[in-house]
């Protein structure tokens, strides 16, 4: 044998590998890879039952590292409070004959400047505790999210509870970085009050913004479990006896003001 001469790829060994292999070159085989592997799409309901899951595990622990900033953020606003109640009591002493109006009070407030620097120093000092504990949670979310998607169960405890994972443009398991950008592509669906979130009910491939941002998608291998539905038919119908509630106490507060002649 010639010692120049270039010997044939290895054979795939099984037509899975074939697609998995062809799938990189194109999107179409990409897809039947996919189905071919026995994954759908996961749909949007199935989805935000997983991230319900996920928070509920996320949410103590959040809040157990949230109680040192979140109680300085509540001292700070009741210090702030109770420097503007003393200060509008000292007013109100000292003309007890002409209640101020509120106007008045605002303009003296800014012509007071020892007591606009306090405001704003405390206001600058709650602000901070504030965005602390914002940047704390999103810490704590992001390290959750990344590390279980860039995992080898390939999704965080609430979609491997619903049978879903996430995975790479060629099917593959998702690296951290891709997982990282997924994540942080998830701030726009906020941005955009959740309509980011809301495509994964509209798109046929069932990908939401972050998704299309970070070339990822949610599939499962099986049916959403019974148990799944009859939680979200409970949340829906929970949620429509609220409105309904809301609704009625509205109307009821109409009817006593029209009775009490105020209408």
């Amino acid at each position: 044998m010639s010692p120049n001469r270039r010997l044939p790829p290895p054979a795939p060994r099984d037509f899975s590998e074939t697609l998995r292999r062809r799938s990189a070159r194109s999107p179409a085989l990409r897809d039947s890879h996919t189905l071919a592997c026995g994954a759908t799409p996961a749909g949007f309901w199935r989805r935000f039952l997983a991230y319900e899951f996920d928070w509920l595990l996320l949410a103590p622990i959040v809040l157990l590292l949230l109680a040192l900033p979140l109680g300085a953020a509540w001292t700070e606003m009741r210090g702030l409070v109770g420097l503007l109640e003393d200060w509008m009591l000292a007013k109100m002493l000292a003309a007890p004959q002409a209640m101020p109006s509120l106007s008045g009070l605002l303009q003296a407030l800014l012509l007071d400047t020892s007591l606009l620097l306090s405001v704003q120093l405390a206001l600058a000092r709650l602000s901070l505790a504030l965005a602390g504990a914002a940047l704390l949670a999103a810490g704590v979310a992001a390290i959750y999210f990344i590390c279980f998607e860039a995992s080898r169960w390939q999704a965080t405890p609430g979609k491997r509870l619903l049978g879903m994972i996430v995975i790479g443009p060629r099917g593959e398991r998702l690296r951290w970085q891709r997982a990282a950008a997924r994540f942080l592509a998830g701030t726009l669906n906020w941005l955009t009050f959740n309509l980011g979130h809301a495509l994964a009910g509209w798109n046929a491939d069932r990908r939401a913004l972050h998704d299309l941002l970070a070339n990822t998608r949610v599939v499962a291998h099986a049916p959403m479990p019974r148990w799944a539905r009859a939680i979200l038919y409970a949340q829906l119908v929970l949620l429509f006896a609220l409105a309904l509630g809301l609704l009625g106490r509205f109307f009821w507060q109409l009817a006593q003001l029209a009775q009490a002649g105020l209408l």
